[in-house]
Formats: structure tokens, sequence, C-alpha cells
């Protein structure tokens, strides 16, 4: 009966043991985790400093006309509707303030848009916007007779 203790205390230190060594590998894996955690961490903290910094050094025009693109006066064959999402993309791009627009847009107008912007005075992008597609007959009619043309269209190609 002595012999069945000392194997079972020995078994059960040896336990102990196993249990211990266990243990302290989990904590080992856990640590490793956690370092490789916190590495990425950093690392995507990196990038997005670096990212930020970019940002940060792009030039906001507040003031005056000072950005960093030339932006490409308006030709008689320019399709208007494009000049003008690209034109409020670059605005978007350099942050101006949309009360600002203006004096960026008029400049670079000719033709028909410079005529519907001679009957305004300088103000609110949204109405020089509208008097410009305005003058070149873009508005909801028109694009209802456009689409009714295409649709058309698409009929006699079927047939």
């Amino acid at each position: 009966m002595g012999e069945l203790v000392v194997n079972r205390q020995k078994r059960d230190d040896e336990f102990a043991v196993e249990h211990q060594r266990h243990e302290e590998e989990s904590i080992a894996e856990r640590t490793r985790r956690e370092r490789e955690v916190e590495r990425t961490m950093e690392t995507m903290q990196a990038h997005i400093d670096n990212h930020m910094s970019m940002v940060k050094a792009q030039p906001v025009a507040k003031s005056g006309l000072e950005l960093s693109v030339k932006l490409v006066a308006l030709k008689d064959d320019d399709d208007i509707e494009s000049y003008l999402i690209t034109f409020e993309r670059i605005m978007d791009v350099h942050k101006v303030e949309k009360e600002r627009w203006s004096h960026y847009l008029a400049p670079q107008l000719a033709g028909r848009a410079q005529l519907a912007l001679a009957a305004l005075s300088i103000g609110e992008y949204d109405a020089i916007k509208e008097a410009i597609l305005t003058r070149y007959n873009i508005n909801e009619e028109a694009y209802r007779n456009q689409f009714q043309t295409e649709k058309r269209k698409e009929g006699r190609d079927e047939s």
C-alpha cells in the first residue's frame, strides 16, 4: 500500500510539473501573440501617420488663388457637365471652401458659360452652376428627351 501512495504522489507531482509547463507555454504563446499584435498596430500607426503627414502636406486653398494644380480653361468644344464635375473634384481634393469655388471657376469660363456668369454676380457656386447648365439647355427636360431618343434608337437597333 505504501508503494501505491508513492506512485500516486509521483504521478501527482508529474502532473503538476506538466501542468506548470503547459501554463508557462500558454503564457509564452499569449505574450508572443500580444507582441505580434503590438508590432502590427505600430506598423499600422506608422502607415496612418505617414498618410496623415502627406495629407497635411497638401496645400489647403483658403484665400487667394493658391492651388497646386493649374485649372484648365473651358473651351467651346468641352462637355460642360464633365468640366464642372472635374472642377468640383479638384476643389474637393484641395479642400477649397465651397464659398470660394466661384472665384476659381470664373476666370476659367468662356463662351456660353461666361455669358451665363455675366448675368450674375460672383457668388454662390451652385447658382452659377445652375445658370451655366441652363445656358447650355441642360435640365430635366433635356435629360428626358435624350433618354427618349436613346430608347427609340435601341428599339430600332433591335428590329
